[in-house]
């Protein structure tokens, strides 16, 4: 894509009245846009680096004011890997040592982006409590706002009846609708085509013209 179209594309994205409602950026745009109503932000795998994806996150609800929603997809394997398995061949001293931000390097069997991805970014996808708390640890964030958020939500993790579709005009579709599909509707049946009343007369001689 020429830069021309790239910038003729950013500008609609920006401006109110752009037809362009929807961004699908590379990593050093993600980090890079400067808008201030940006309703939703999706980051399609996890980052291999936490503060990255903090940064991406940050793209949504930049006025303090908009009810916007960062919406992390991740890899099956990033919910069932274990990291406290992963890092028990190391010694007490290791691990109080240990760089959070780098990947569990002691698993050899890993590849790939596992081998890549950061431990604390794993252990943020994994948490069972506030994401906007482990976030604020993570940066070392003891500001009054730190905890403070524009939505009616925090996050996900409060138990709080979040709803995920109150950001999306479409319906959200989960495992079980791909797994149970609901089943089609019943085709309609067609009547059968009829000749108009004044044509059957015509007709019925000719059929015992022919048939005779």
């Amino acid at each position: 894509m020429s830069d021309l179209y790239l910038e003729k594309a950013f500008d609609d994205f920006a401006s109110p009245n752009g037809i362009c409602r929807m961004l699908c950026a590379t990593s050093g745009v993600s980090t890079g846009l400067n808008m201030l109503d940006i309703d939703i932000v999706i980051q399609y795998g996890l980052c291999t680096d936490l503060l990255e994806g903090i940064q991406r996150a940050g793209q949504a609800d930049q006025d303090g004011i908009t009810a916007s929603l960062f919406l992390l997809l991740v890899e099956p394997w990033v919910t069932t890997l274990d990291l406290d398995d992963c890092d028990s061949d190391e010694s007490e001293a290791d691990s109080s040592a240990k760089d959070f931000d780098a990947p569990p390097k002691s698993v050899k069997h890993l590849s790939g982006k596992k081998s890549q991805t950061g431990d604390n970014a794993i252990r943020f996808a994994q948490l069972k409590t506030c994401l906007r708390d482990y976030i604020a640890t993570f940066l070392d964030d003891d500001a009054s706002d730190a905890l403070v958020f524009s939505n009616r939500w925090c996050c996900d993790r409060h138990g709080d009846d979040f709803d995920l579709q109150t950001f999306f005009y479409a319906r959200i579709f989960h495992d079980d609708d791909i797994d149970n599909p609901p089943p089609p509707p019943p085709l309609k049946r067609k009547h059968a085509r009829l000749h108009k009343a004044w044509d059957r007369k015509s007709l019925l001689k000719q059929l015992k013209r022919w048939h005779s």
